[in-house]
């Protein structure tokens, strides 16, 4: 079906004389040919069972080669893998974890924790970044990593991201007015629902000012649904609500991003700011150097992601970098310790100001 065939070798063969004769294969099929003036290539990725080693019926032969062929495109396409008994665990547990998915759509299974983002200067919370959460019924929580692409690949992420967007909102509004909410958006959302309908009709339902409400992108996101993003962001950004481009520097074009997208902020990628402490910092620092230079020139606010010490803090301070989120300031944390986050943010704040302003924002950002 579709561009996926099946070849039945009825004579025996070991793994060594597969992986020969895959080889074979990919090599006849590699070679260019040229159709109507162009010059075309295929490739494969084949994926190889064998019965009744693997398998002991035909239907379960086709399964065990296709969890091999999906195990090939995983590493990179254009390879070969063997079935292993661990595809199929694999698998079995991807299928489980979709269906409890389904289940906890609706549910108090999924939550939301927020972590603050500061102001180098005064020390001060500037706003919240919402992170979701899943306590996975019979095994408690599991890490975004493992279940964010699930909810993507199914498309369960439209449904649950329109729901984490007004829950976001929501609970904005209980903070000062000038504190921001940021919120993740999916290109799997861009692409298969109207998010600008969705986010007009959260602020109208909410009441928060677009001005409070900032949505984050990644450069992946951005790369995949160029033609869908360019207009969205636009009319996000005509309704003042402002724009991050998220996990700065990882991708392959982000100075063209940065002059055909209406960014509001960039946000540092924590993989540059681990190492500008260490031992061998010069080229981290450097590349953050050009970052905050370059958002300056743009009129772009910058965020320094991970962040760990004061140590970091300072030399991003030093460096043009004005505000920054991580485990240094707080792990994210629950809607209700916002409350006592801002209250705690609040009395230190008079106590700096009874105090000498330096060592009192290096005595609370130590605590």
């Amino acid at each position: 079906g579709g561009d996926e065939f099946a070849w039945l070798v009825d004579h025996h063969m070991d793994h060594a004389d597969v992986a020969k004769f895959g080889e074979r294969c990919r090599s006849l099929l590699a070679k260019s040919f040229t159709y109507d003036g162009n010059v075309l290539n295929i490739y494969a990725s084949i994926g190889v069972a064998f019965a009744p080693l693997d398998a002991g019926t035909d239907e379960d032969l086709l399964k065990a080669a296709d969890l091999a062929l999906y195990a090939a495109k995983e590493a990179g396409r254009d390879t070969l893998r063997c079935y292993e008994a661990e595809l199929s665990r694999k698998s079995q547990y991807k299928h489980d974890m979709v269906n409890d998915l389904r289940k906890s759509i609706g549910s108090e299974d999924f939550f939301l924790v927020y972590q603050p983002q500061i102001n180098f200067g005064d020390g001060d919370p500037t706003g919240f970044e919402a992170l979701l959460r899943w306590n996975r019924p019979g095994y408690g929580l599991v890490m975004p990593l493992e279940f964010i692409p699930l909810l993507e690949e199914t498309g369960l992420i439209v449904p649950l991201g329109a729901w984490v967007m007004e829950r976001a909102c929501r609970d904005a509004m209980t903070w000062p007015s000038h504190l921001t909410i940021a919120v993740n958006l999916s290109g799997i959302q861009i692409e298969r629902s109207n998010v600008l309908s969705m986010i007009d009709g959260v602020l109208a339902k909410t009441g928060l000012a677009p001005a409070r409400l900032e949505v984050e992108l990644t450069e992946s996101t951005i790369m995949k649904e160029i033609a869908d993003v360019r207009p969205l962001l636009k009319a996000l950004r005509d309704r003042g609500i402002r724009v991050a481009l998220d996990d700065f520097g990882t991708g392959y074009s982000s100075l063209a991003y940065l002059s055909e997208f209406p960014f509001t902020k960039i946000k540092i990628d924590r993989s540059f700011i681990t190492p500008i402490c260490g031992a061998d910092s010069t080229i981290a620092r450097a590349i953050i150097r050009t970052i905050t230079q370059l958002a300056h020139t743009l009129h772009l606010e910058t965020t320094a992601e991970g962040i760990e010490t004061l140590e970091q803090e300072e030399a991003l301070n030093s460096m043009g970098c004005r505000h920054g989120q991580g485990y240094f300031y707080a792990k994210p944390i629950s809607f209700e310790d916002t409350a006592i986050f801002l209250d705690a943010h609040k009395k230190a704040a008079v106590g700096r100001e009874q105090s000498a302003p330096s060592a009192g924002r290096k005595k609370y950002a130590a605590a």
